[in-house]
């Protein structure tokens, strides 16, 4: 009986400390969920068409998919030559694989499907705002970790992001992970955290180029909170760092040599602007980033820890936002989209006003109705906020591949990695393949390189046969860059030998035209392909690529593919 009193503290002690914690579960749980619920509004709408970026992320994680149900493991660079000659729509080299693996995975557990992609973009956005949650906790409070994370959750440009298939989130949100585990780092010394930290920055390095920003922001981190010296004269700093160029160094030499010079070409400014125009452009772009009232409250949570002289968490918070505008503001081609990365701490410091004791003059009460009204305009705002897409391709695809038996399809039109996602997604057997370069080809952008491959009638003519061509498809009232496309339209509209099978209306946004529609035409005339090989031309890489013409289906394939 003596041993009970003793144990009673203890018991209080434990059942307190539980009690804090699962809190903060609680309350992140509720945030999470709350984001959840915004987010996913609509998720079953429409198809892809953000930025073209999007058609080709979410084709590029179908052949994640398809390498990780075919297990290419003898020769990978033969599978995706190949693949590629039949899904002209990726970007494995120009962009790191660590989303689209994972996309890949969900496609292959869950379908490949508009919803699955998105799906896996809200789990990136969820973990970033968890991480922000925690940060913004263990830097100030939970109050202003639930302010700050439902404003960073609901900005405009970060709505944006969290509703297409894009790499800003999953790469952001990754990126927060690391400077939480940074940060907790220069603070606390702590081992596990700098491993952490590596762990989700070569993540992050490994999801899109641009979280480069990291580097700088870890720096300036260190000297302005005044730890440079004490943090990287440690060697556990150096054998971390050492570890994350071995894990980095494969995919970032790889770009190198064989897609540097694209790359290089598509971050080159597409216009010529002058010094101050570049300097600012970042600044100017930041009122419809995070709107002009939470930019007032920052600007007030800066004055905040200013008179509070808090200068260690200013500090933080500033060299996240120094960190991303001296990385990305020389970058040539400039867009708002591009510093999405640090809409993370303007949020953060437009909580803190919110978490001040301002004395008898300004009741607590009020400074809580008041971020209540902010955070539910912002709800409101988000819940009538309506994604990006386009209608039509899928039905078209899924049309196409009922009618088609095997062989390849040629395709002309707007989107057509949006085309060739549904052509894969309908077609288990793999017995369509998209000619989507034997007309011309382009570079990332047309005006950064392309070529005309085909001209005349004949010309087009000449290509079908040798391709073994049945069906074409072409997205009519649209504009056209390269003068065969006019001439496309004009031997399917004119010439007796192909008959037109089925009409699909277009409905969207940019590029997409009120009356646009996909046309599916047969070539009446069509044999067995006359070529041995399919030459698909390149311009992003340094050598064309040359695909036998009987490869289609799954595996196993005889890999006599050849590059020249």
């Amino acid at each position: 009986m003596s041993d009970v009193p003793s144990t009673v503290p203890t018991l209080i002690a434990l059942r307190q400390l539980l009690r804090g914690r699962y809190r903060s579960l609680l309350l992140v749980a509720v945030v999470l969920a709350a984001c959840a619920f915004v987010i996913t509004r609509g998720i079953h709408n429409g198809e892809f068409n953000f930025n073209t970026d999007e058609t080709i992320h979410a084709s590029t994680g179908l052949y994640f998919a398809d390498f990780l149900r075919d297990l290419p493991l003898r020769h990978p660079l033969q599978y995706t030559f190949r693949y590629y000659a039949q899904y002209p729509a990726l970007g494995v080299l120009h962009w790191p694989p660590i989303f689209h693996m994972f996309e890949g995975l969900a496609f292959l557990l869950f379908g490949s499907t508009v919803a699955v992609a998105r799906a896996t973009i809200l789990m990136f956005a969820l973990l970033g705002i968890y991480f922000l949650f925690r940060l913004v906790e263990y830097v100030e409070n939970r109050l202003a970790a639930i302010i700050a994370s439902l404003l960073f959750a609901f900005f405009p440009l970060t709505l944006l992001f969290e509703k297409v298939v894009m790499l800003e989130i999953p790469a952001l949100s990754l990126a927060i992970g690391a400077i939480y585990f940074w940060i907790r780092y220069l603070k606390e010394e702590r081992k596990a955290d700098i491993y952490r930290f590596a762990f989700f920055a070569c993540a992050a390095l490994l999801t899109k180029q641009t979280v480069a920003f990291l580097i700088p922001v870890c720096v300036l981190a260190a000297v302005l909170t005044k730890r440079m010296t004490q943090i990287f004269l440690q060697k556990t700093t150096w054998y971390v760092a050492a570890v994350c160029g071995v894990v980095l160094s494969p995919y970032y030499l790889a770009l190198s040599h064989f897609h540097g010079a694209a790359l290089a070409k598509s971050v080159e400014a597409t216009h010529p602007i002058t010094l101050l125009q570049r300097a600012t452009f970042y600044w100017r772009a930041l009122p419809g980033q995070i709107t002009w009232v939470v930019l007032a409250l920052s600007v007030l949570g800066i004055v905040t820890y200013c008179a509070r002289k808090e200068w260690e968490k200013l500090a933080f918070a500033m060299a996240w936002i120094l960190g991303c505008y001296v990385t990305l503001t020389p970058i040539g081609f400039q867009a708002p989209r591009f510093i999405i990365y640090w809409l993370p701490a303007w949020a953060w410091l437009a909580a803190v006003p919110f978490t001040v004791s301002l004395g008898r003059k300004v009741p607590r009460t009020l400074q809580t109705a008041a971020a209540i009204v902010l955070l539910s305009a912002q709800v409101l705002w988000a819940l009538s906020y309506e994604r990006p897409s386009v209608t039509g391709y899928g039905s078209a695809a899924r049309r196409l591949v009922s009618m088609a038996k095997s062989g390849y399809v040629l395709f002309d039109g707007p989107l057509p990695g949006n085309f060739i996602f549904f052509v894969r997604a309908s077609d288990p057997s793999r017995r369509i393949g998209v000619l989507r370069k034997a007309l011309y080809v382009t570079m990332l952008i047309k005006d950064e390189g392309s070529e005309e491959l085909v001209h005349g009638f004949d010309g087009i003519r000449n290509v079908l046969a040798a391709d073994g061509v049945r069906y074409i498809v072409v997205a009519e009232n649209t504009p056209t860059s390269f003068p065969v496309q006019q001439t496309l339209r004009d031997l399917l509209h004119k010439d007796h030998q192909f008959r037109l099978r089925a009409v699909f209306p277009v409905r969207g946004c940019d590029p997409i035209r009120p009356d646009t529609f996909l046309a599916i035409y047969e070539n009446l005339e069509a044999g067995g392909a006359a070529a041995p090989y399919l030459h698909v031309k390149m311009l992003t890489t340094r050598q064309d690529l040359d695909v036998p013409l009987g490869t289609l289906g799954p595996p196993p394939y005889s890999f006599n593919v050849s590059r020249r």
